[in-house]
C-alpha cells in the first residue's frame, strides 16, 4: 500500500524526491512516530494515507 501511496501521479514530493526505497522509509517512520494515519472509505473500498491533525 505505501510503494502505492508513494507512486501515485500527483504525489508532490517537493525536493525530497529520490529513490522509491527511501520515500517508503519515510512514510513508514510517519506512521510509526504517528505523524500520519491509513484511513479505509467504506463506500469506494479506497485506502489513503493522510496526515493526522
Amino acid at each position: 500500500m505505501i510503494q502505492e501511496f508513494v507512486t501515485r501521479d500527483g504525489a508532490d514530493w517537493g525536493e525530497a524526491g529520490g529513490a522509491l526505497e527511501d520515500k517508503v522509509a519515510q512514510v513508514m517512520q510517519q506512521l510509526r512516530s504517528r505523524k500520519v494515519k491509513v484511513v479505509f472509505e467504506l463506500k469506494s473500498q479506497t485506502a489513503n494515507i493522510v496526515v493526522r491533525r
